[in-house]
Formats: structure tokens, C-alpha cells, sequence
């Protein structure tokens, strides 16, 4: 393709180069500025790709000053430099010379006086005139790939419009697919395309790298951004390509809404499994419940109940999980089944519902619960059932605890609540506590909610109410005056941490029904 990077083989073209020798080098190198040094200190300050112009006045005492200052240059990957032969230097050393060639750096001598500040305006104007060309080159690109790319769904058909454009060979290598090469070639030539460094440009979706774009060929400098470009196209048509899969899957999920309920056998429920996993192993699944109110993914008006569970798939799959969806309104639910081993399930689970909550702005947008893990179809109404039950607890203390494990004594309560009245059995434990504090505007069950939290500390217990000890073991002694019991004693400590638990429960529940 056209070099649009200006390079020293172009500027020796210049005018102003008439009287200019190549002493040594490639003249290859890309320019990307023009520097006029006349110190030798200051060699350390150059960048990348800059040519360098002076009249030797910095470097002509001695020929290590020289050597130091090339070094510099060469180590900096500098494009070249340019001396004027005149009142300083009248000729180049030839160990000067020699490192020069052995390490490919160019350097330009004057024969004639030159305008230094001629050179700089004509090369910089060059630089910025290659630049304008490259933006539209790359414009002019774009728009062709956009077309390319909304009359295919091949991500492969991208492939012909970047070799038209920049030349090469280049291989398409997508997660789990063959790769595609193009120009096609044989076994050989892709046998010695093995030994070549490419260019590489991953594919991201939905930022997971879902591939890779590779290019071979002579580099000019600018075919990254090509390549970059056309990674992106090829992202965009594969995520058009699986959102309209998700799309038809959302539309047939009516069975499992049936499983979830309840409503299925086990030969049905693995007959619909069937058609839509091959392979699928069943051992340890569970629910997850989505509750979007007027949710939005941040970045994004308004929500995509496809781009999300299109997205959620990714990220659990990416953990080893599979996963079937349905929803009815803002309520999603995911049957997840786990691929991987079972010790690490629960790790895995967490560490995949803490990144689809960090998509979302809030816990007060989007709330989140899991079920009970089961390890049969029949049981999946389970998960599905702990699993809003869940959401319900979250709701009711107000804690951004998600995970069926982390509210278990939620859960009991409730249970406990269908065979036993629970309210009754709280304050036969801590009626006195709750009737001496109403009385005497004390604070025991605070005080012994807080000894309960710190495992019966009581330097920690005084530390968190910001009493003194003696306050404290007052406290403590008329708590067990009033209960009857060792509040340290561990039966007697569970009893207490669940009522405790059961009271907080019972009386939040009560608002949210007001």
C-alpha cells in the first residue's frame, strides 16, 4: 500500500538535500519530528523516530563525546543524523562510521551550508500533510468496512476488504473455530508464515478476547490501525450474530418457566435440555434471580433484556458454568449449571455475580439472589423458589448479601414461621430484655447483640458502645439476670444470636407490610 509515514528515503529528496551523502544507515526509518542539537547533553531528551540536524558544534572535541551522544541516538531508535560539514566537523570518524553500519543508523552529511530552520518547516509541514492523508485514508477505510460489514454476517468477508486495502496475508483465528486465512494458501506457505512475525489485534466482546486478527506482511508502520479497525467490524457482526441467537432463545423459553414452577417431569426437562445443549453436565445447579427496576447497563438509555443475558452467558461461561435463561417483566431468572468441579463452584459463582453486578450502576437499580444448589432437575423449583425467597430477605433487612449461603438464617426464619410462631418463641428468650428497655430506656439487647458480634469480647463489646467496662459487666450481669442463662455458654449463645437474628427479621417484615 501507499507509505502514507513519512520516511528518511522521502526526505532526501528535499531541496534541501541536494548537496546531502548518506555515510551510513537504512533510510527506511520513519520521521515523525526534526530536532536542531547543538549540545551533547541533551542527547537523553530525544524520542523515538526524531531526526536529529547539527553542525558538530556539541560533538567535534574528541571522538568518544561523538560516540556518547550516538549511543544515545541509537539507543533512543532516533530516525537518523544529519551534520553539516563546515566550521566544526569537516569529516566523520571511522569508528563513528563503523558503529553507525553495524547498527543500521543513518548518518547524513552536508557537503554544502544549509538552512536548518528551511529543513524543519518543509519536514514538519510533510509530517502534518502525511498525517491529514492518513486520517482520511482511514476515514475512507472505515466507511468501506461498514458497508462490508452491514451486507455480511461473515466476519471472514472483512478479511478481502483489509488485504485490498493494506495488502499482506492475514488469519482470522475466533475462540473454538478454525482459522481463516486469506489469500488462501497451502500447507507450505502457512508453514513458513509460522517462522514470520505478525501484527496482532485481539477481538474483544463484551470485553473478553473472543479471538485474534493476524497480519503478515511488510510494515510501513500505520497497518496496526487497519487491523484495529477491522477487529472492531468483526466484533460488531459476531455480537449481531449472537444477540440475534439469544434473541430466538429468549422467544422459546416458555418450558422453562414450566420447570421452574414445577410443572415439568424429569424426562421433559432433560428432553428440552437435549435440544438445547448438546453436552451438558448435569450434577450441581442452581438459580439466579435478576430483579431490574427501571435498571440500566451503565453507559447505556434504557435495558436490553438481550444484550444482558448475552452478556451475563459470557461471564459465567467464562467460569464454567452453562446457563439457561427466562424472564417474565423486570424479573430474570438463570438456571445455572456447573461444568466444573464441585469444591470450587461456589467461588466461581461468586466471583461471576460480583462482576454482572459491577456492570450495573446500584444495588437500589438492580438486585440479585441466588437459590439453594441442588443436584437434580426435579429439584431446580428449589433453587428457584430459595432463590426469590432470597431477594425477599434482601429486601427486608436492606443488605446487599445476595448469596442463598450468606442469609441462611433468613431462610430458617421463614421456614420456622410455616410450622411454629415465631414471634412467640423471640419473646419468651427476649421479652424481658425488650420490656426492661422499653421501661428504663436502657440499651441491653444493643449490648448484647454487640457481645454476641465480637465472640464475647468484652474489651471489644465496651470499645464498640463507648462505655467503660464497669458499665458494661453491670450490663451483662442484668441481662443474665433477666434471661436466666449464660449468654456465653454456647447453646445458649446460638439460641440468642437467632433470636436476636428473628427480632430484627420479624420487626422489618412488619414495615414493609404496613
Amino acid at each position: 500500500m501507499q507509505n502514507l509515514q513519512l520516511q528518511l528515503a522521502d526526505i532526501l529528496q528535499y531541496d534541501q538535500f541536494q548537496s546531502a551523502e548518506c555515510m551510513a544507515g537504512n533510510t527506511n526509518r520513519l520521521v515523525k519530528w526534526v530536532h536542531i542539537i547543538e549540545n551533547s547533553a541533551v542527547g537523553h531528551l530525544m524520542k523515538e523516530h526524531e531526526l536529529i540536524l547539527t553542525t558538530g558544534m556539541g560533538i567535534h572535541k574528541d571522538v568518544d563525546t561523538f560516540e556518547r551522544f550516538l549511543d544515545e541516538l541509537i539507543a533512543k531508535n532516533c530516525a537518523g543524523l544529519c551534520i553539516e560539514y563546515g566550521r566544526y566537523i569537516q569529516s566523520i570518524p571511522t569508528t563513528i562510521l563503523q558503529k553507525a553500519k553495524k547498527h543500521q543508523f543513518p548518518i547524513v552529511v552536508f557537503h554544502e551550508e544549509v538552512s536548518f530552520s528551511d529543513i524543519t518547516q518543509e519536514v514538519h509541514r510533510q509530517i502534518i500533510s502525511h498525517q491529514y492523508q492518513l486520517i482520511e485514508r482511514l476515514e475512507a477505510y472505515t466507511h468501506t468496512l461498514s458497508k462490508a460489514s452491514l451486507t455480511s454476517n461473515r466476519p471472514e468477508a472483512l478479511l478481502e476488504v483489509l488485504v485490498e486495502a493494506i495488502g499482506g496475508q492475514c488469519i482470522l483465528q475466533l475462540t473454538d473455530e478454525k482459522a481463516v486465512y486469506y489469500p488462501k494458501c497451502d500447507a507450505t506457505k502457512k508453514a513458513l508464515l509460522e517462522k514470520e512475525a505478525p501484527l496482532i489485534k485481539e477481538i474483544l466482546l463484551l470485553s473478553q478476547q473472543y479471538g485474534q486478527l493476524k497480519w503478515y506482511g511488510l510494515h510501513s508502520g500505520i497497518e496496526s490501525l487497519f487491523l484495529e479497525r477491522t477487529a472492531l467490524f468483526i466484533a460488531q457482526i459476531i455480537l449481531r450474530k449472537l444477540y440475534s441467537i439469544e434473541k430466538e432463545a429468549v422467544a422459546q423459553q416458555l418450558w422453562k418457566q414450566d420447570w421452574l414452577e414445577g410443572r415439568l417431569s424429569k424426562s421433559e426437562i432433560l428432553q428440552h435440555l437435549e435440544k438445547e445443549h448438546d453436552r451438558i453436565r448435569i450434577k450441581q445447579m442452581t438459580v439466579l434471580y435478576v430483579n431490574v427496576a427501571n435498571g440500566q447497563l451503565e453507559g447505556q438509555e434504557g435495558f436490553d433484556d438481550v444484550y444482558f443475558t448475552l452478556y451475563a452467558r459470557n461471564v459465567f461461561e467464562k467460569r464454567g458454568f452453562t446457563i439457561c435463561t427466562t424472564n417474565h417483566q423486570d424479573h430474570y431468572y438463570m438456571i445455572i449449571f456447573n461444568q466444573r468441579d464441585e469444591a470450587s463452584m461456589m467461588s466461581r459463582l461468586r466471583e461471576a455475580v460480583l462482576k454482572i453486578k459491577k456492570v450495573f450502576k446500584t444495588d437500589t437499580v438492580t438486585r440479585i439472589a441466588t437459590g439453594k444448589t441442588v443436584e437434580s432437575v426435579e429439584d431446580v423449583p428449589t433453587a428457584y423458589e430459595t432463590a426469590r425467597t432470597t431477594m425477599y430477605i434482601r429486601k427486608v433487612l436492606q443488605t446487599t448479601d445476595c448469596f442463598y449461603e450468606d442469609v441462611l438464617l433468613g431462610h430458617m426464619i421463614l421456614n420456622l414461621q410455616q410450622t411454629m410462631d415465631v414471634k412467640q418463641v423471640m419473646t419468651q428468650y427476649l421479652g424481658p430484655l425488650i420490656a426492661y428497655d422499653e421501661k428504663h430506656s436502657s440499651e441491653l439487647i444493643p449490648t448484647l447483640r454487640t457481645y454476641l458480634a465480637t465472640n464475647c469480647s468484652k474489651q471489644e463489646t465496651a470499645q464498640k458502645l463507648y462505655i467503660v467496662r464497669q458499665t458494661l459487666y453491670h450490663r451483662l450481669k442484668k441481662i443474665e439476670e433477666l434471661i436466666g442463662m449464660d449468654s456465653s455458654e454456647p447453646h445458649h449463645r446460638m439460641m440468642l444470636e437467632m433470636m436476636l437474628y428473628a427480632k430484627e427479621f420479624i420487626e422489618k417484615s412488619s414495615k414493609i407490610h404496613e
